[in-house]
Protein backbone atom coordinates (compact mmCIF):
# COMPACT_ATOMS: atom_id res chain seq x y z
CA UNK A 1 0.00 0.00 0.00
CA UNK A 2 1.81 3.45 -0.96
CA UNK A 3 1.88 5.92 1.55
CA UNK A 4 0.05 8.54 -0.39
CA UNK A 5 -3.01 6.28 0.18
CA UNK A 6 -2.73 6.75 3.92
CA UNK A 7 -4.45 10.53 3.54
CA UNK A 8 -6.41 10.11 0.12
CA UNK A 9 -9.87 11.50 0.76
CA UNK A 10 -8.87 12.57 4.60
CA UNK A 11 -7.31 16.05 4.27
CA UNK A 12 -7.82 19.01 2.50
CA UNK A 13 -5.98 18.83 -0.62
CA UNK A 14 -3.09 20.86 0.72
CA UNK A 15 -2.73 18.57 3.73
CA UNK A 16 -2.88 15.55 1.52
CA UNK A 17 -0.14 17.51 -0.84
CA UNK A 18 2.05 17.87 2.31
CA UNK A 19 2.08 14.71 3.66
CA UNK A 20 2.55 12.87 0.34
CA UNK A 21 5.79 14.86 0.48
CA UNK A 22 6.95 13.16 3.76
CA UNK A 23 6.14 9.59 2.67
CA UNK A 24 6.65 9.59 -1.03
CA UNK A 25 10.30 11.26 -0.46
CA UNK A 26 11.02 9.74 3.01
CA UNK A 27 12.66 13.27 4.29
CA UNK A 28 14.38 12.27 7.59
CA UNK A 29 16.62 15.07 8.93
CA UNK A 30 18.37 12.72 11.95
CA UNK A 31 19.33 14.07 15.02
CA UNK A 32 23.04 12.35 15.31
CA UNK A 33 22.56 12.58 19.21
CA UNK A 34 19.87 10.57 19.08
CA UNK A 35 19.83 8.13 16.05
CA UNK A 36 20.70 5.36 18.67
CA UNK A 37 18.99 3.74 21.31
CA UNK A 38 20.09 2.95 24.64
CA UNK A 39 18.56 -0.32 24.94
CA UNK A 40 20.35 -2.21 21.56
CA UNK A 41 24.29 -2.21 20.62
CA UNK A 42 23.16 -0.88 16.96
CA UNK A 43 25.52 1.59 14.91
CA UNK A 44 24.94 4.92 14.65
CA UNK A 45 22.51 5.34 11.23
CA UNK A 46 23.39 8.46 9.43
CA UNK A 47 20.24 10.53 7.45
CA UNK A 48 20.42 8.47 4.21
CA UNK A 49 20.59 4.75 6.19
CA UNK A 50 17.40 6.13 8.20
CA UNK A 51 15.65 6.75 4.91
CA UNK A 52 16.43 4.12 2.74
CA UNK A 53 15.21 1.74 5.67
CA UNK A 54 11.89 3.29 6.03
CA UNK A 55 11.04 3.27 2.88
CA UNK A 56 12.56 -0.70 2.28
CA UNK A 57 10.29 -1.86 4.80
CA UNK A 58 7.26 0.30 4.34
CA UNK A 59 6.76 1.10 0.71
CA UNK A 60 5.00 -2.00 -0.21
CA UNK A 61 4.52 -3.90 2.77
CA UNK A 62 1.51 -2.08 4.22
CA UNK A 63 -1.58 -3.61 3.40
CA UNK A 64 -4.32 -2.39 5.38
CA UNK A 65 -4.64 -0.18 7.75
CA UNK A 66 -7.38 2.00 9.91
CA UNK A 67 -7.65 5.80 9.25
CA UNK A 68 -9.50 8.10 11.55
CA UNK A 69 -10.25 11.75 10.91
CA UNK A 70 -12.38 14.63 13.35
CA UNK A 71 -13.18 17.51 11.37
CA UNK A 72 -14.51 20.44 13.62
CA UNK A 73 -15.96 23.58 12.11
CA UNK A 74 -16.63 26.85 14.50
CA UNK A 75 -18.50 30.22 13.34
CA UNK A 76 -20.45 32.54 13.96
CA UNK A 77 -23.79 32.65 12.96
CA UNK A 78 -26.52 36.10 14.24
CA UNK A 79 -23.84 36.30 17.37
CA UNK A 80 -23.88 33.48 17.94
CA UNK A 81 -21.18 30.60 18.19
CA UNK A 82 -21.82 27.52 16.05
CA UNK A 83 -19.93 24.23 15.52
CA UNK A 84 -19.99 21.61 13.49
CA UNK A 85 -18.30 17.75 13.81
CA UNK A 86 -17.55 15.84 11.42
CA UNK A 87 -15.59 11.97 12.46
CA UNK A 88 -14.70 9.47 10.08
CA UNK A 89 -13.05 6.14 10.49
CA UNK A 90 -11.58 3.98 6.78
CA UNK A 91 -10.61 0.87 7.49
CA UNK A 92 -8.74 -0.61 3.76
CA UNK A 93 -7.50 -3.78 3.03
CA UNK A 94 -5.52 -4.30 -0.85
CA UNK A 95 -5.90 -7.38 -2.98
CA UNK A 96 -8.95 -7.74 -3.47
CA UNK A 97 -9.35 -3.86 -2.55
CA UNK A 98 -12.42 -4.01 0.67
CA UNK A 99 -12.93 -0.78 2.69
CA UNK A 100 -14.96 0.08 5.67
CA UNK A 101 -16.30 3.20 5.60
CA UNK A 102 -18.13 5.07 8.48
CA UNK A 103 -19.09 8.72 8.95
CA UNK A 104 -20.98 10.63 11.55
CA UNK A 105 -22.46 14.22 11.36
CA UNK A 106 -23.98 15.61 14.20
CA UNK A 107 -26.27 12.37 15.45
CA UNK A 108 -26.16 11.00 12.44
CA UNK A 109 -24.22 7.89 11.56
CA UNK A 110 -23.79 5.87 8.13
CA UNK A 111 -21.59 2.72 7.11
CA UNK A 112 -20.67 2.04 3.49
CA UNK A 113 -18.96 -0.88 2.41
CA UNK A 114 -16.72 -0.01 -0.91
CA UNK A 115 -14.86 -3.32 -3.01
CA UNK A 116 -13.64 -3.53 -6.56
CA UNK A 117 -17.01 -4.20 -8.08
CA UNK A 118 -19.73 -2.74 -5.66
CA UNK A 119 -20.32 -0.16 -3.11
CA UNK A 120 -22.72 -1.26 -0.47
CA UNK A 121 -24.86 1.81 1.25
CA UNK A 122 -28.35 1.88 3.53
CA UNK A 123 -30.88 3.22 1.71
CA UNK A 124 -33.33 3.70 4.86
CA UNK A 125 -33.36 0.38 6.98
CA UNK A 126 -32.55 -1.76 3.29
CA UNK A 127 -28.77 -2.48 1.80
CA UNK A 128 -28.24 -1.26 -1.65
CA UNK A 129 -25.47 -2.33 -3.81
CA UNK A 130 -24.46 -0.46 -6.99
CA UNK A 131 -21.42 -1.22 -9.18
CA UNK A 132 -18.25 0.55 -9.15
CA UNK A 133 -18.20 0.74 -12.88
CA UNK A 134 -21.59 2.50 -13.51
CA UNK A 135 -19.48 5.72 -13.53
CA UNK A 136 -21.96 8.91 -14.46
CA UNK A 137 -20.08 9.70 -17.38
CA UNK A 138 -20.78 6.61 -18.90
CA UNK A 139 -24.70 8.23 -19.39
CA UNK A 140 -23.17 11.35 -20.61
CA UNK A 141 -23.33 12.29 -24.46
CA UNK A 142 -20.49 12.64 -26.90
CA UNK A 143 -21.03 16.07 -26.33
CA UNK A 144 -21.34 16.37 -22.85
CA UNK A 145 -17.91 13.94 -22.42
CA UNK A 146 -15.98 16.19 -24.53
CA UNK A 147 -17.19 19.48 -22.63
CA UNK A 148 -16.37 17.38 -19.45
CA UNK A 149 -12.92 16.51 -20.16
CA UNK A 150 -12.15 19.87 -21.89
CA UNK A 151 -12.82 20.90 -18.35
CA UNK A 152 -10.57 18.32 -16.41
CA UNK A 153 -8.13 19.21 -18.30
CA UNK A 154 -8.75 23.24 -18.08
CA UNK A 155 -8.60 22.49 -13.91
CA UNK A 156 -5.35 20.54 -13.96
CA UNK A 157 -3.78 23.04 -16.60
CA UNK A 158 -4.70 25.99 -14.16
CA UNK A 159 -3.37 24.20 -11.03
CA UNK A 160 -0.04 23.02 -12.42
CA UNK A 161 0.81 26.60 -13.97
CA UNK A 162 0.01 27.81 -10.49
CA UNK A 163 2.08 25.71 -8.55
CA UNK A 164 4.91 25.77 -11.29
CA UNK A 165 4.66 29.75 -10.84
CA UNK A 166 5.09 29.72 -7.11
CA UNK A 167 7.69 26.70 -6.80
CA UNK A 168 5.83 25.15 -4.45
CA UNK A 169 6.47 21.46 -4.35
CA UNK A 170 10.28 22.61 -4.85
CA UNK A 171 9.76 24.94 -1.47
CA UNK A 172 8.29 22.55 0.44
CA UNK A 173 10.87 19.72 -0.10
CA UNK A 174 13.13 22.13 0.66
CA UNK A 175 11.59 23.04 4.24
CA UNK A 176 10.97 19.37 5.25
CA UNK A 177 14.47 18.56 4.36
CA UNK A 178 16.32 20.51 6.76
CA UNK A 179 13.08 20.71 9.51
CA UNK A 180 11.96 17.24 9.83
CA UNK A 181 13.43 15.84 12.60
CA UNK A 182 14.04 12.31 14.17
CA UNK A 183 14.15 11.86 17.85
CA UNK A 184 14.25 8.19 19.90
CA UNK A 185 11.81 7.55 22.68
CA UNK A 186 10.75 4.64 23.98
CA UNK A 187 12.45 2.17 21.05
CA UNK A 188 10.62 4.53 18.58
CA UNK A 189 11.65 6.79 15.60
CA UNK A 190 9.64 10.19 16.01
CA UNK A 191 9.67 11.29 12.72
CA UNK A 192 8.38 14.83 13.53
CA UNK A 193 7.64 18.13 11.66
CA UNK A 194 6.41 20.99 14.14
CA UNK A 195 4.53 24.32 13.46
CA UNK A 196 6.29 27.13 11.69
CA UNK A 197 4.77 30.52 10.28
CA UNK A 198 7.50 29.82 7.29
CA UNK A 199 5.72 26.49 7.02
CA UNK A 200 2.31 27.54 7.02
CA UNK A 201 2.55 30.09 4.81
CA UNK A 202 3.73 27.46 2.04
CA UNK A 203 0.59 25.36 3.04
CA UNK A 204 -1.57 28.29 2.49
CA UNK A 205 0.00 28.52 -0.74
CA UNK A 206 -0.40 24.97 -1.73
CA UNK A 207 -4.11 25.39 -0.66
CA UNK A 208 -4.73 28.56 -3.08
CA UNK A 209 -3.50 26.46 -6.08
CA UNK A 210 -6.50 24.09 -5.54
CA UNK A 211 -8.59 26.98 -4.82
CA UNK A 212 -7.51 28.38 -7.90
CA UNK A 213 -8.14 25.85 -9.90
CA UNK A 214 -12.10 26.29 -9.54
CA UNK A 215 -11.93 30.29 -8.71
CA UNK A 216 -11.15 33.16 -10.54
CA UNK A 217 -8.05 35.03 -9.95
CA UNK A 218 -10.08 37.80 -8.48
CA UNK A 219 -11.64 35.45 -6.09
CA UNK A 220 -8.68 33.55 -5.19
CA UNK A 221 -6.99 36.83 -4.04
CA UNK A 222 -9.54 37.86 -1.86
CA UNK A 223 -9.62 34.31 -0.23
CA UNK A 224 -5.62 34.73 0.00
CA UNK A 225 -6.09 37.85 1.99
CA UNK A 226 -8.93 35.79 4.67
CA UNK A 227 -6.96 32.66 4.94
CA UNK A 228 -4.76 31.96 7.57
CA UNK A 229 -3.26 28.62 8.69
CA UNK A 230 -2.98 28.59 12.40
CA UNK A 231 -1.12 25.47 12.99
CA UNK A 232 0.17 22.17 11.31
CA UNK A 233 1.91 18.99 13.50
CA UNK A 234 2.76 15.85 11.91
CA UNK A 235 4.62 12.72 13.93
CA UNK A 236 5.15 9.75 12.30
CA UNK A 237 6.16 6.60 14.73
CA UNK A 238 8.44 4.23 13.68
CA UNK A 239 9.83 1.08 15.18
CA UNK A 240 13.27 1.63 15.94
CA UNK A 241 13.94 -2.13 15.67
CA UNK A 242 11.95 -3.33 12.74
CA UNK A 243 11.38 0.27 10.45
CA UNK A 244 7.60 -0.81 10.45
CA UNK A 245 5.23 2.00 10.67
CA UNK A 246 3.14 2.77 14.00
CA UNK A 247 1.15 5.37 13.43
CA UNK A 248 0.70 8.25 11.54
CA UNK A 249 -1.02 11.71 13.81
CA UNK A 250 -1.44 14.73 11.88
CA UNK A 251 -3.34 18.45 13.08
CA UNK A 252 -4.20 20.94 10.73
CA UNK A 253 -6.05 24.42 11.95
CA UNK A 254 -6.69 26.98 9.62
CA UNK A 255 -8.98 30.13 9.81
CA UNK A 256 -11.04 32.40 7.50
CA UNK A 257 -12.04 35.84 7.66
CA UNK A 258 -11.56 35.32 11.02
CA UNK A 259 -15.24 34.07 11.30
CA UNK A 260 -14.59 30.19 10.60
CA UNK A 261 -11.90 28.01 12.62
CA UNK A 262 -11.87 24.48 10.90
CA UNK A 263 -9.57 21.84 12.70
CA UNK A 264 -8.93 18.32 11.23
CA UNK A 265 -7.00 15.59 13.12
CA UNK A 266 -5.92 12.14 11.09
CA UNK A 267 -4.45 9.22 13.07
CA UNK A 268 -3.37 6.23 10.52
CA UNK A 269 -2.94 3.30 12.64
CA UNK A 270 -3.37 -0.46 13.19
CA UNK A 271 -1.21 -1.25 9.87
CA UNK A 272 -1.75 -5.16 8.44
CA UNK A 273 -4.35 -5.64 10.96
CA UNK A 274 -7.36 -5.67 9.32
CA UNK A 275 -5.58 -8.38 6.33
CA UNK A 276 -8.78 -10.01 6.63
CA UNK A 277 -11.25 -7.58 5.97
CA UNK A 278 -14.56 -8.67 3.97
CA UNK A 279 -17.93 -6.94 3.60
CA UNK A 280 -20.42 -9.21 5.63
CA UNK A 281 -22.02 -12.07 4.82
CA UNK A 282 -25.55 -10.77 5.51
CA UNK A 283 -25.10 -7.45 3.65
CA UNK A 284 -23.77 -9.36 0.37
CA UNK A 285 -26.97 -11.16 0.55
CA UNK A 286 -29.34 -8.97 1.57
CA UNK A 287 -28.29 -5.88 -0.30
CA UNK A 288 -30.69 -5.32 -3.88
CA UNK A 289 -29.31 -3.64 -6.91
CA UNK A 290 -29.62 0.10 -6.75
CA UNK A 291 -32.06 1.16 -10.03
Amino acid sequence: MNFKKLFVGALASAALLVSGSFTNNAVVHADEATANTTTTAQPQLSKDEIIKKIEDVNSKNIQSLRLRENITVSYKAKKKNNKITVKLELIEKEKPTVAKITYSIAKQKETVYVTDKYVYSKNGKRWVKEKVTNSTTKKLSKKDKKQLNKLRKNIEQRFQKYMSAKNIVENLNNFTQNNVTVTSSNGNYLVSLNNSSEFNNLLKQTMLAFVQTVASKKDTNKIEKSLNVNNFNFVETVDQNTYKLKNLTLNLQVSFNKEFNISVDVTADQFNQHNNLKVPAKVVKHAKSAK
